[in-house]
């Protein structure tokens, strides 16, 4: 079972140039090997540089513009298959 937990709410809304923070809540057994972010434009990288950092089951995207509203979603890989969480959409002011 995977859920995604926002620090913004289930439908979180932002303004431009804040920071958005969404953690992915696991609960899995056996225990998870991977887990990775998926947006609009696919999987998504951790890229530092350009304001995007994946660490474990967190997402932060730093100084939100409107071209990152969408959805987003995470999903964690175990030795049993790969599941997803449902889909946020943020919304960008």
């Amino acid at each position: 079972m995977l859920s995604v937990k926002i620090d913004h709410g289930k439908q979180p809304t932002a303004s431009e140039g804040s920071d958005v923070r969404f953690l992915c809540e696991i609960k899995a057994n056996p225990w998870v090997i991977d887990v990775g972010w998926l947006s609009e434009d696919g999987r998504m990288m951790n890229e530092p540089d350009i304001g995007v950092i994946i660490a474990n089951n967190t997402l932060i995207i730093k100084r939100v513009q409107r071209k990152h509203a969408g959805n987003y979603q995470c999903y964690a890989t175990n030795s049993e298959g790969t599941g997803h969480s449902e889909k946020v959409y943020l919304k960008v002011n």
